[in-house]
């Protein structure tokens, strides 16, 4: 009978040897030996195993269902040819009292398919009274991140908002209501003598003034925004508005002409600078007192015609 019993029993031994060949023990440790309520700290789990073994699960969610967990970070290293992975948890005692750290288990795969685990034993933490710590390792609430994201972008949103609000601005004011000044001739007629007075003579400085006397006048008797445009743009906005008013092509018609050859004086300059200023100062008033005619001619009509 007892040798059938030491049979069996070596039978066993020899079957389970295999199984407890593949068994891997863990290592635990903790960063404190005297944890606090609400207090993080560490629990560190270390395994050894062949650099070719993989970790493919591990079972913390219930090994650790005591305590308050947050995030696993693992450290690898080699140390004598062996793959070292060490693999940190905060933890987070809520209360007081005793608690357990269930056995921890690491299921590990080698390259030839055969699976293993690595396994720690249990250990019980005791945890003194003490109170709770501001740090908190749940999620966090949606609000709470929404105001932390808006206070980290709230510098860039008012900068776009000061960008945006100097584009408006600069928008508005180049596409605002123009006034018509009281008396456009009689202003021209001013700048005009103030122009020949600070100049002698038609070169590219004096031409690009006495252009834009003559835009201001053409912006102030229609509706196009003479100073704004290039003088093509001009030409071609001003032959539109002549096939609606055939009438006015006798002054407008020939002032864009002027305009435009006032802007091609850098190019060719004048032979006679001085008297070349005083023709194109003359031109331009002549210009401006036939459009002032007809523009009195059309009121003259329009009163006539109105009951």
């Amino acid at each position: 009978m007892m040798i059938r019993v030491l049979a069996i029993t070596f039978a066993l031994s020899a079957l389970l040897q295999p199984v407890a060949a593949l068994a891997l023990p863990l290592e635990t440790a903790l960063s404190t030996t005297s944890p606090a309520v609400g207090v993080p700290f560490e629990l560190v789990v270390t395994g050894r195993m062949p650099a070719a073994v993989t970790i493919e699960a591990d079972n913390y969610a219930d090994a650790l269902s005591d305590w308050t967990w947050g995030v696993v970070t693992r450290e690898t290293t080699i140390e004598q040819s062996l793959r070292v992975v060490r693999e940190r948890i905060q933890l987070r005692a809520d209360r007081e009292g005793l608690y357990l750290v269930r056995p921890i288990v690491w299921s590990l795969r080698w390259p030839d398919g055969t699976t293993a685990v690595a396994l720690a034993k249990r250990r019980f933490v005791e945890v003194p009274p003490g109170a709770a710590a501001s740090l908190d390792l749940r999620p966090e609430h949606p609000l709470r991140s929404i105001r932390r994201t808006l206070a980290e972008w709230l510098p860039w949103i008012i900068l776009s908002a000061l960008l945006l609000a100097t584009g408006l601005l600069v928008w508005l004011w180049r596409h605002r209501k123009r006034k018509v000044v009281e008396d456009p001739f009689e202003q021209l007629i001013t700048d005009c003598a103030a122009l020949v007075q600070q100049y002698r003579e038609l070169d590219k400085a004096s031409a690009f003034r006495l252009s834009e006397i003559a835009r201001r006048y053409v912006e102030a008797r229609t509706p196009m925004p003479a100073l704004e445009w290039t003088g093509h743009e001009l030409r071609r906005a001003a032959a539109d508005w002549l096939a609606a008013h055939p009438s006015h092509r006798v002054w407008l018609d020939r002032l864009v002409r002027e305009i435009c050859a006032l802007e091609d004086i850098k190019y060719r300059p004048p032979a006679e600078p001085e008297a070349a200023l005083v023709g194109a100062v003359e031109q331009l008033q002549e210009l401006a007192r036939q459009a002032e005619a007809l523009l009195a001619q059309e009121a003259e009509r329009q009163r006539e015609e109105s009951p």
